[in-house]
């Protein structure tokens, strides 16, 4: 329910209400040059536009403030989070760091150790090794040398060396020397080959009890012993001609290693054999099948209407009007 209310009867209503109190003074309108920054000091006397304008600007700076206040916010929120950021990986880079430093001198430091020692190891067994070989084959060898130069002195040595230079120098200056071509009484260039100094090397045996026992062969003989005792049937490279066993050609499997040189030699030979036991018939007989009667000659060939007649014979000849069942 709403509307205004209309007094109808003035009298009774101001025995009713009775009578008001009038106001000392009247307001006084405002003037045109008052402005919104005189008024601000009597909110009361602001127009509606200068309210609304005072409403807007004040709004608008709360807003700022808000904002500026969220902004700031966020920007402590995104400091927090970088600072919590770094710390979590310095904290993975310190604990990597640290099981690192734990492996270098836990299980780095060991298998360092273990390969330190697999390597001094081998340099004591190459060691142990080159003595056990200068002892009983080098030293060996080269006493027996020895024994041999001693047997020379240094004279008959120069004087045997400068012998066959002489004799090089007189042969050169007669004629061309080959070395194919080989005349003893002229030059023999193998004179020299008599006083080689040969050494006893022949390995240690049943047979040879003061022979020269290698220690770089010791596998190798380790396991000649396990096949001493084994006969060329049982050991194929005791044989007269050892080898690798081949398959023969007629187990080879089919169209795999027949399409090589030998086997293509060996399908030659089998066909051969096979054609050794036909009979005379069977021969000719084949060789007429074999025969071509084609002409390879392009410059003379058959031409005409009987040789095209050859190569196309005519079809079947067609009677007009015939039907099924009549004869022809």
């Amino acid at each position: 329910m709403g509307g205004t209310m209309a007094v109808k009867d003035t009298a009774l209503f101001d025995d009713l209400v009775g009578e008001l109190p009038k106001k000392p003074h009247k307001l006084d309108p405002l003037g045109r040059k008052q402005t919104v920054t005189d008024a601000a000091v009597d909110p009361g006397l602001l127009n509606t536009a200068a309210r609304r304008q005072k409403f807007l600007s004040d709004r608008k700076q709360k807003m700022e403030e808000k904002n500026q206040e969220e902004l700031e916010a966020l920007r402590r929120n995104l400091r927090w989070r970088i600072a919590d950021t770094h710390a979590a990986r310095d904290q993975r880079e310190a604990a990597r760091l640290k099981l690192i430093q734990q492996e270098q001198d836990g299980f780095v430091r060991e298998v360092d150790d273990f390969l330190n020692n697999k390597k001094e190891q081998e340099v004591i067994a190459c060691k142990t090794l080159l003595n056990h070989w200068e002892k009983e084959v080098y030293h060996r060898i080269e006493g027996q040398i020895a024994t041999r130069l001693k047997e020379e002195t240094p004279e008959e040595l120069n004087s045997r060396l400068c012998d066959q230079m002489e004799k090089y120098v007189e042969a050169v200056d007669e004629k061309t020397l080959f070395r194919d071509i080989i005349i003893e009484s002229e030059y023999n260039p193998y004179e020299s080959k008599r006083h080689i100094i040969k050494v006893d090397t022949r390995p240690r045996s049943d047979v040879v009890r003061d022979g020269i026992k290698d220690p770089l062969d010791e596998q190798i003989e380790k396991v000649m012993e396990i096949h001493i005792k084994k006969t060329a049937e049982d050991l194929p490279i005791k044989g007269k001609q050892p080898g690798k066993p081949t398959l023969p050609l007629n187990e080879w499997a089919t169209g795999v290693i027949e399409d090589t040189p030998h086997g293509f030699a060996h399908k030659l030979f089998e066909r051969s054999i096979s054609d050794a036991q036909q009979t005379m018939e069977q021969r000719t007989f084949k060789a007429r099948r074999n025969k071509s009667t084609m002409h390879m000659n392009h410059y003379s060939y058959a031409k005409g209407k009987d040789a095209v007649a050859a190569e196309y014979p005519k079809g079947k000849k067609c009677f007009p009007g015939w039907e099924p069942g009549q004869d022809a």
